[in-house]
């Protein structure tokens, strides 16, 4: 019987059935040395069950307790802390849960890391605390399906497509800020609604050159078209809608039997354009994802092979754009330009 009733209430602590989280607790020091942070919910003759602070259920013995004090908990001192916090400030949710980690309080500490996030997704300390892994440019999972389909997308070889070498001194060939030049858009041409995606090795680039690239080359069709200024997240209004997607990245070091001789990076492109109607997305333009290969000098710095790769990439993707037959129907003109 008396086994049946310790199982019950070991069950029901578990599933948080006795009392919530409170913010007094009793600290126990046992004769083994161990201390333990929480509250007597039973008592079964010698028997003394302890909720822990951490939500632990713990069966010990009247003989072994050497000694019983009152505390504050750590949840008690977490809500104090949560009330102080600037619910804006990125600093002090990483703050707040790297002392929730210290403390062993789990699940506050996965809430403020999530809201890190959400103030900044690109927040590399977050992410891998949370267990994510960046490959090419984008966070996954780690150990999850899609993170080890990309890691294999990735180490696939490309097959017959010219690999790339990047110049000792890249130049004028990274991304710069271009001149902007406000145009009215002429009464015949089409607004698009667009979204671009673009990572340099998992952080946006500073200047989307692709946004003004592929704005340039539109707006000089016969029939031009030009981008519509939205809200992010505005919901997508009929007529016609863009996706972007660049990434570059690092793959890693190409070798000569054991001697590294050169780094290796990648680029890749892809566009889809919209017809949308009542809601429905209808695909009129598509060009699918390509990859392009670079080599770059073990002394080059990998900002500078970004920066190149990316512009190269972004270039690459126009010269397919201008040759689309939705793009060329409209007047686009054959776009290319000039490699090292």
């Amino acid at each position: 019987m008396l086994t049946r009733i310790l199982a019950l209430t070991v069950i029901a602590l578990t599933l948080g059935l006795f009392l919530p989280k409170l913010t007094r607790a009793d600290e126990f020091e046992l004769d083994d040395g161990r201390r333990i942070e929480g509250t007597v919910v039973r008592e079964i003759g010698e028997l003394v069950i302890i909720k822990a602070s951490d939500g632990e259920v713990i069966t010990v013995r009247k003989s072994q307790i050497k000694d019983q004090r009152k505390t504050k908990t750590a949840f008690a001192e977490y809500l104090e802390r949560k009330e102080k916090i600037n619910e804006a400030s990125l600093a002090d949710h990483w703050a707040l849960a790297k002392w929730c980690g210290a403390k062993k309080l789990d699940s506050q500490r996965t809430l403020h890391l999530k809201r890190v996030l959400d103030l900044n997704p690109g927040h590399v300390e977050a992410r891998k605390a949370l267990g994510f892994v960046l490959i090419a440019g984008d966070w996954y999972k780690e150990g999850s399906a899609d993170a080890k389909k990309r890691q294999e997308e990735i180490d696939r070889p490309i097959v017959g497509t010219p690999v790339r070498k990047i110049p000792s001194e890249p130049g004028k060939r990274t991304p710069q800020k271009p001149t902007v030049t406000k145009v009215k858009p002429k009464s015949d041409s089409h607004a698009i609604q667009f979204k671009f995606d673009e990572k340099l090795d998992g952080n946006p680039p500073d200047v989307s050159l692709a946004y003004y690239r592929v704005r340039d080359l539109m707006r000089d069709m016969s029939k031009p078209m030009h981008f519509a200024t939205t809200k992010p997240g505005a919901e997508i209004q009929d007529g016609y809608y863009m996706e972007v997607k660049i990434r570059t990245y690092f793959v890693g070091v190409n070798r000569f039997y054991t001697r590294a001789i050169s780094n290796v990076y990648g680029g890749e492109a892809q566009l889809t354009l919209y017809e949308v109607t009542g809601g429905a997305k209808k695909a009129v333009a598509k060009i699918k994802k390509f990859k392009v290969p670079f080599t770059a000098s073990l002394e080059l710095p990998k900002e500078q092979a970004y920066g190149y790769a990316y512009y190269d990439t972004v270039h690459t993707l126009l010269e397919k754009l201008s040759r689309n037959p939705f793009f060329k129907n409209r007047g686009a003109k054959p776009y290319s330009f000039p490699r090292d």
